[in-house]
């Protein structure tokens, strides 16, 4: 199998394929997995299933992992789940995170902290952050700022937008816009549109511009709505006008409201 892991590095596939399928023939289950892999990145979908099945009954997590998000990925939940439930006791925190999202959308939340805090202990920092909004709910508001932190250091975008949200209902706008910015950083659009609005205060138009454009493709219509309005006010009608109509077509009903208005104008 190391042979084969070579040969592919080397841009041999093929030649990494047959050993790997000889390394499967052998049991040796790394070859099934990184046969799977070969299987599953052309397309072949089916024989990835097979391999990574055939691995995954001999304990390979990775191989039950990759299962549990196809069968997600594919709606069959109660199949995914017998998969999450291997991977996340064979430590695939990921799988662990996925369970935890399941209990807490049945109500348990005990079980979904419990699933939480063993992906957050395990270095998985979107699972940190979801203990966090639970540690929040019940109360226990400066544990869930210390995992907000932890989640924030290590790039959960949602999680540096919320502590920026913090400060800036404290009015400390300066520690409000560093979190924005690592957050509309890690494509958290309305970070950016809310990093532009204290720009937009401190009348920096022209970075706002920017951030609220970044905002409005990355679908977050208030930010199209709001450089719309700022384009029309501008003498750029045209494209005011046409912003303002995607933020509508977005879903975002006051632009629909405005757009009519200003059609008329």
């Amino acid at each position: 199998n190391d042979l084969g892991v070579i040969e592919e590095s080397s841009g041999n596939k093929k030649t990494a394929k047959n050993l790997f399928k000889k390394s499967c023939d052998n049991n040796e289950i790394k070859g099934c997995f990184d046969l799977g892999r070969l299987e599953f990145l052309s397309n072949n979908k089916d024989k990835a299933i097979k391999l990574w099945e055939k691995s995954c009954a001999k304990n390979h997590i990775k191989s039950c992992g990759n299962l549990a998000r196809i069968y997600f990925g594919e709606g069959k939940t109660k199949v995914a789940k017998k998969y999450f439930i291997k991977s996340c006791d064979g430590n695939d925190f990921f799988s662990c995170n996925m369970l935890g999202s399941k209990e807490e959308e049945n109500g348990n939340q005990k079980r979904a902290k419990e699933l939480y805090k063993k992906g957050c202990n395990g270095n998985h920092y979107d699972s940190c952050y979801d203990l966090g909004r639970i540690e929040h709910k019940q109360g226990n508001k400066k544990q869930a700022m210390k995992l907000y932190k932890q989640s924030c250091k290590k790039n959960v975008a949602i999680a540096c937008n919320y502590l920026g949200d913090v400060s800036f209902q404290a009015d400390d706008l300066k520690t409000a816009k560093t979190y924005y910015k690592k957050a509309c950083d890690g494509n958290h659009p309305q970070s950016c549109f809310n990093l532009g609005f204290i720009l937009g205060q401190d009348g920096k138009m022209d970075q706002t511009t920017v951030f609220w454009s970044k905002a409005c493709d990355g679908k977050f219509m208030k930010a199209c709505f709001a450089l719309g309005g700022y384009e029309f006010e501008n003498d750029n009608k045209a494209k005011g006008m046409k912003l303002v109509k995607k933020a509508c077509d977005g879903g975002f009903k006051d632009a629909c409201a405005a757009y009519k208005k200003l059609q008329s104008m």
